[in-house]
Formats: C-alpha cells, sequence, structure tokens
C-alpha cells in the first residue's frame, strides 16, 4: 500500500473521553487524554500513535492552540492551556473555556456529562510500516503533530475509554474510522524512507509562523504600553488572538480610570463644514489598510481628528484604535433628493455624517420605551436619589409643634465602563464612498452597540465588568405567573404592583418579546372567551399602556415601568479597532467598537418583571 501521500498530507483526528473529575468550574479548566498507543485497525492496516518523547511535536499545542466544536474552526470555545506526554504513554492537556455564552453552554455540557469526548486533530510527518504475513501491516506513526482538540459526539475505541473521531461513511473492521482517506498501495519501510516530506521547510515555516507571532505581540504591546504583559504572552506562548484579547482589557481599566480623572470629554473644536465631511468609511479603510498610503491619505482629516481627540485625554490614556468624538456621530440633516431646492445636489456631500446616535438610539428598545440618556460625561457621577418623602402631621393643639421629619436621600452612581461590539464589512463594501454605504455602514455598528445596551440594561449581572441591570435591582417588584403565557388579572396584578408604590409617573410602558407579543395577541381577556377581545387588541395597548417588542428579552419575560428611570451614561465618542484576520479568506474585516457607557436605575419601585420561571 502507498500510505505516503495522504497520510503525511492531511490532518488526521483521534477522539478521547473527557475526565470529568479533573474539571475546574471556578479557572472554567477541564483535563483530558488526547492520545495514547492503543492499535487502531483500519482498511488499510493498524496504525499506532508513538508516544515517545521525540515522536509528538507539542509546540502548537503549547502556543495556545484552538478548542473548537467538530473541528469546525468558527467555533472556537477555548484554548488549550498545557499539554503533555505522561508515563502511561498518554498525551493530556488542560483546556480552558471562553466566557462567552457559547462558551459557558458547552462548559456546562462537560460538566453535566452530556459533551465527553474529546477529538485531537493531528498531522503526520513521518512514519514506519511493517509487513507482517497474514496480517493486517502495522503502521506506526512516530512523528506526529497535534496542533487542535475539539469537542466531538462519537466515541471510537471502547477498550481504553477514549475514541477517535468516526467517518460513518466508511465501513471497516470496527465501527468507526478516522476521517482520513488512506491510499491503496503497499509501500516497504525501505520505500518509505524516500524523501516524500520536507522537514527542513516545514520547520523553516514554523520558525516564521514564531517569528510573526512574537514580532505582532511585541509590536502591540509597545503600542499599548504593556511591555510587561507582552513578555508574558512571548514566555507563555499565546496567540495574538489571546494577546490582543488581554492588553485591550487592561487598557480599557486603565482608559477608565483616566476617564474618571480627567475632564476632557473627547470633544475636537470643529466647524460645521468640518463635520460634515467626517467620514466613518474613510477612517475604517485606514485602520484596516495602515501600508496603504493612498487610503491613508484619503483619511487624513479624519486620523488628524482622532488623534487630537485622543490627545485630549493625556498622557494616561492609551487608545485601542481609532477615537470618533461624540459630535461626530450625531447630526444628520434631513435632505430630499426631489428637487434642487430641497438640497438634491447637496445629498452626496451632506449626508457623509449620518447620525450614529440617532440609529442607536432607535435600534434600542430600552430607549426607545423612554430610558435617560446622559452624554457627554467626564469623570465618575453621582446622582442624589429620594428614598422617602418628608412626612405631613396635623397639630392637635393651637400652640402645638410641628413633629420633625426629612426625606432621606442616596446616590445613583454612573462610572465608565467599556461596551464592546463587532459587525463584519467586506472589503468591497469598504471600497465605496457613497452617502448610502456610509449609512449602512453606521447602523451595523450602532446597532450592535443599542443590542449591547439593551441586554445590560435588563439583565446586566453587576460584575466582570457589566453595569447592573433592571432585573437584578434590589426594590423591583417581581410577577409569579402560573404559566409562560400570562393572563389578563396576572398583567393587571403586574400593573397593580407597581401603583402601590406611588411609582406610576412619566409614561410607563410594556417591554415584551416576540412569543409574548404572539400570545397576548391571541388570548382573551376573559376566560369564556369574548371574539377578538384579547388582551393585546387593535388599538396595541396592554392594559391600558403601549408596549414595545424586542427580542433581547428572555423567552416569555414581560417588563412593565416608567423606562425613564433608567439612566444611561455616556462618556466621550466611539472607538475603532480592525480584526482584518479573522475572515480574511472571505474578504471581510472585522471591526471592534468600544463605547464606554454605564447602565443604574434609580426607582426599581417604578418597574415590575414577571416570568413563569420567577
Amino acid at each position: 500500500m502507498n500510505h505516503d501521500k495522504d497520510m503525511l498530507a492531511k490532518p488526521l483526528e483521534r477522539s478521547f473521553t473527557i475526565q470529568e473529575r479533573a474539571a475546574d468550574e471556578e479557572a472554567r479548566t477541564v483535563e483530558i487524554a488526547f492520545s495514547s498507543e492503543e492499535p487502531y485497525e483500519r482498511y488499510f492496516g493498524v496504525e499506532v500513535l508513538s508516544h515517545d518523547p521525540h515522536s509528538v511535536r507539542l509546540d502548537r499545542l503549547m502556543g495556545g492552540a484552538a478548542v473548537l466544536v467538530n473541528h469546525d474552526s468558527s467555533d472556537q470555545v477555548g484554548v488549550v492551556e498545557s499539554a503533555r506526554i505522561d508515563g502511561d504513554k498518554r498525551g493530556r492537556a488542560v483546556i480552558r473555556f471562553s466566557k462567552s455564552q457559547r462558551g459557558q453552554e458547552i462548559f456546562q455540557d462537560v460538566q453535566d456529562g452530556i459533551r465527553q469526548l474529546v477529538s485531537v486533530g493531528y498531522r503526520v510527518h513521518k512514519y514506519e510500516v511493517e509487513e507482517r504475513e497474514g496480517q493486517a501491516d502495522m503502521v506506526t506513526v512516530t512523528d506526529w503533530e497535534p496542533f487542535e482538540l475539539s469537542l466531538v459526539a462519537i466515541p471510537a475505541d471502547a477498550t481504553v475509554g477514549v475514541g477517535r473521531s468516526a467517518d460513518q461513511s466508511e465501513t471497516v473492521a470496527k465501527p468507526h474510522v478516522k476521517e482520513a482517506i488512506m491510499p491503496e498501495e503497499v509501500k516497504t519501510e525501505q520505500e518509505v524512507q524516500k524523501p516524500a516530506f520536507d522537514h527542513e521547510a516545514e520547520r523553516t515555516k514554523l520558525r516564521t509562523e514564531e517569528k510573526r507571532r512574537t514580532d505582532s505581540i511585541r509590536q502591540a504591546a509597545e503600542r499599548f504600553e504593556v511591555e510587561e504583559l507582552g513578555r508574558e504572552a512571548i514566555n507563555e506562548g499565546w496567540s495574538v488572538q489571546q494577546f490582543n484579547e488581554k492588553a485591550l482589557e487592561v487598557v480599557g481599566e486603565r482608559n477608565n480610570k483616566a476617564r474618571s480623572e480627567t475632564r476632557h470629554d473627547g470633544e475636537v473644536d470643529l466647524s460645521n463644514k468640518d463635520r460634515q465631511q467626517f467620514s466613518l468609511i474613510k477612517l475604517m479603510d485606514a485602520i484596516s489598510n495602515p501600508n496603504d498610503r493612498a487610503a491613508q491619505n484619503r483619511a487624513g482629516f479624519e486620523l488628524e481628528v482622532s488623534a487630537e481627540a485622543i490627545r485630549g485625554f493625556g498622557s494616561d490614556f492609551k487608545a485601542r484604535g481609532e477615537f470618533v468624538p461624540q459630535s461626530l456621530l450625531s447630526g444628520q440633516r434631513d435632505l430630499s433628493a426631489g428637487t434642487a431646492t430641497d438640497g438634491a445636489e447637496l445629498v452626496a456631500s451632506n449626508l457623509l455624517a449620518g447620525s450614529y446616535i440617532e440609529v442607536l438610539r432607535n435600534a434600542s428598545a430600552v430607549t426607545r420605551a423612554g430610558m435617560t440618556i446622559l452624554s457627554g460625561l467626564v469623570g465618575n457621577v453621582d446622582i442624589p436619589r429620594q428614598t422617602s418623602a418628608a412626612a405631613s402631621t396635623w397639630i392637635s393643639a393651637e400652640d402645638g409643634d410641628a413633629t420633625e421629619s426629612e426625606p432621606q436621600f442616596d446616590q445613583v452612581s454612573l462610572s465608565p465602563k467599556d461596551l464592546a461590539c463587532y459587525t463584519e464589512v467586506t472589503r468591497r463594501l469598504l471600497q465605496q464612498s457613497t452617502p448610502s454605504i456610509e449609512r449602512i455602514v453606521r447602523m451595523d455598528l450602532a446597532k450592535a452597540q443599542a443590542l449591547g445596551i439593551d441586554y445590560a440594561a435588563l439583565y446586566g449581572s453587576g460584575s466582570a465588568g457589566q453595569p447592573l441591570g433592571l432585573s437584578g435591582q434590589t426594590g423591583i417588584n417581581t410577577k409569579d405567573l402560573a404559566a409562560a403565557d400570562p393572563t389578563y388579572a396576572e398583567l393587571v396584578a403586574m400593573v397593580a404592583l407597581v401603583m402601590a408604590d406611588n411609582a406610576i409617573m412619566g409614561t410607563p410602558m410594556w417591554l415584551i418579546e416576540a412569543n409574548g407579543w404572539e400570545a397576548l395577541s391571541t388570548t382573551p381577556k376573559q376566560g369564556s372567551g369574548v371574539e377578538g377581545n384579547f388582551i393585546l387588541g387593535e388599538a396595541g395597548r396592554i392594559v391600558g399602556y403601549n408596549h414595545i417588542v424586542s427580542n433581547q428579552l428572555a423567552d416569555e419575560d414581560y417588563f412593565f415601568g416608567d423606562f425613564s428611570q433608567i439612566l444611561c451614561g455616556e462618556w466621550g465618542g466611539l472607538e475603532i479597532n480592525v480584526d482584518p484576520y479573522t475572515h480574511s479568506l472571505k474578504g471581510k474585516i472585522r471591526y471592534v467598537t468600544f463605547k464606554t457607557v454605564d447602565i443604574a436605575v434609580r426607582q426599581p419601585t417604578a418597574f415590575c418583571w414577571a416570568n413563569d420561571a420567577q
């Protein structure tokens, strides 16, 4: 058989059972066995992975290799923290799961015993074939390199409690087969020794990749002035992405401190004409093409504005990208292209300042419900809140004294917190400079930020850099629903709870999600049912109050109250960074935006939150 071509060219996979006892919930780490010397029978022979110290190349795993789901490179849920070959001839690794929603979901499945298999993706660099008369050939892989670990579903080697990823489309002596396709022709051991793989070229490639990694980390560390973190990243084998995430976190904490101590709001003194000509697309194009002189020249004005805004924050402030002042994110003019007097000739030059802020406000359901926006903040902000009113008394005698009482106050504090979002833009789109494309890009960026603000306003945990959202506030009224869909009486009771706290102020609103809207639109007010007499009728009101639908709400959640009691503080403008590598093969550029905001609730009693899971 000729094993040479495919074994050396194709990445292979094996899977093993997670050691559940080795899971660390607090650190989100799990120890797994990812390889062994267990013989594995295939149609071409029996494969054995040698676990001699010189046979396994662990550098790529030790360099922060990805932990994927089903070998899908777009579905990363963690990283490899360490890897080793133990004396029992098994490869083991400690993997750490991401704090993202997807990472937490997969980690929970691991803890619950639902996902128990880890598959290793590896490349074969060298192997030996032993021809055995009357038996299948013995193929011993003597030089192989694991490069990623994946959580998979199908076991393949029950004899040692570990497995290999299976391709069920093949039929062999055992039911589970490695996904790699093996060739048909047999070679002797002497023939295998013929040079089929350029080891020196591979070593050169690895050295080049390592130099690129260390250079990228070193340059970024110097730019953000986190040299000590950069040295740690290089020594510990972090990937560039791992370092960037940690560096942005460190810089964010430093910038928040700088904002809390400065009196600068990130604004630049510009004329109306200058404000109108500022182009977000030109700035983004320049960020993603730092070596393109033409792109830099086109965005000369935008880059100058960004640099001036950053200088205003002082030397302690290190931008994570370019900075767009708040005033340049708002102020779109309404122009009609119908006639010359309405501004037809001016559309191309005046719509470039399309209002990011207005789009953000419209995309945020909590903002549309009435959330109070405090823009242009500098430093920390404390807002007084009255917690009890002065009492009134009747005087019983003509010369009697009034009982002394004082209203009680405390404070609601707002402090800078970073909201990071990303959006993806195609390279072709960036090459367009029309006002309509500018508006599309601003809308995408603003909507991503709006969704983050909505979620934090309702469900923010108050930890890990998040504001404390409405659902976590002490004093908010809650209502237990008997079922997922509320009755009319239960909705009336929610309003009554707010009324009982004397908190019906302003213009109270309902926030519901799509399933709730469907339920209320088809549920009659009375149990006996009156045709068309639905809780949410054609007037669009629920118990006499307007509503807004937002899919940021959890399933079957209902909020009612005066949303002007939710405060959203905004500091400065918008920071934009670029990730041109994640989807570079797809012609897309990922932009990461940072907006400094905080959420607080003045009167939690002005709200009621209901869910059947309360």
